[in-house]
């Protein structure tokens, strides 16, 4: 059994960093989009659980699961699928499962991205690293601790022989007043980045999007400022958008794009590339 949750194994040896991390959900909340913040009428841990940490209900009235990752390791597909398949046999069922985590790994990632149960919103908020680090006693009610992580809106078209072209729309996130998941916009968009042949382990971006930035003060002009490097004017206005130029399907057939929301929290999203004869 794993210290934490983490992997192909329990959570219940080892390390308690999960309820501490409890503790200070109960007290901070969760930070949503637009400086939202969710609070909990009620948060309590799940005693008979083997990947479900916790159970409770939002201020908003929904009831929801809290599944935490490990310290060491993303939060796996794995750990996903198992703790999905516990929270369905929960009575009440939960509206909102929510995932917490340092990392989340690809295959985590895609699955909480397919909504693997319909019905029920699946989100990850993202667990800020001096966690590991802080002792947690010292932490303030007010400490933005978790920040919830919208899913990228990402369009996929083909654009020639093998040749494919991704558009970023902006990303699904939880609306803290409306009380439910809406779809965002490219403003709420820092960055965003392209590996167009992903291999399903490392994220190697072949292409860089600033799409709200000030030209030339910001976004590429910034970096090249402060790489002391020369960037080439003709081609910053490609980059500036929320189009990708067109690319070739690479070995692996897979793309990636990573978000980064204004508040610099990163999503990604993989994008499997039909076979050339498929259409």
């Amino acid at each position: 059994m794993a210290r934490g949750g983490g992997g192909t194994r329990g959570r219940r040896e080892g390390l308690d960093d999960w309820r501490d991390w409890l503790e200070q959900m109960r007290r901070s909340g969760v930070r949503t989009l637009r400086n939202g913040k969710q609070h909990f009428e009620q948060l309590e841990e799940h005693p008979g659980g083997q990947w479900i940490h916790a159970v409770g209900v939002l201020e908003s009235g929904k009831r929801l699961c809290v599944v935490f990752g490990s310290p060491y390791e993303p939060l796996s597909g794995f750990q996903a699928e198992r703790a999905i398949a516990e929270a369905q046999s929960l009575v009440p069922r939960p509206e909102i499962v929510l995932f917490a985590a340092f990392m989340f790994d690809p295959a985590a990632s895609q699955l909480l991205a397919e909504k693997a149960w319909p019905g029920v919103d699946l989100m990850r908020a993202v667990i800020d690293a001096d966690l590991l680090i802080t002792d947690l006693k010292k932490a303030q009610p007010g400490d933005d601790v978790f920040w919830l992580v919208g899913q990228p809106e990402v369009r996929l078209s083909k654009t020639g022989e093998d040749i494919w072209q991704v558009r970023v729309r902006g990303f699904d996130y939880y609306d803290h007043q409306k009380n439910e998941v809406t779809s965002g916009s490219i403003k709420e968009v820092a960055l965003w980045l392209l590996d167009s042949n992903y291999d399903g382990k490392s994220l190697f971006p072949s292409q860089i999007f600033f799409p709200n930035a000030q030209k030339p003060k910001d976004g590429w002009g910034k970096l090249a400022k402060t790489l002391g490097a020369a960037v080439d004017e003709d081609l910053l206005d490609w980059y500036h958008g929320d189009v990708s130029l067109p690319f070739a399907a690479g070995q692996h057939r897979r793309a990636a794009v990573k978000v980064v929301d204004r508040r610099g929290v990163e999503s990604m999203v993989v994008l499997p590339l039909p076979e050339a004869d498929s259409g």
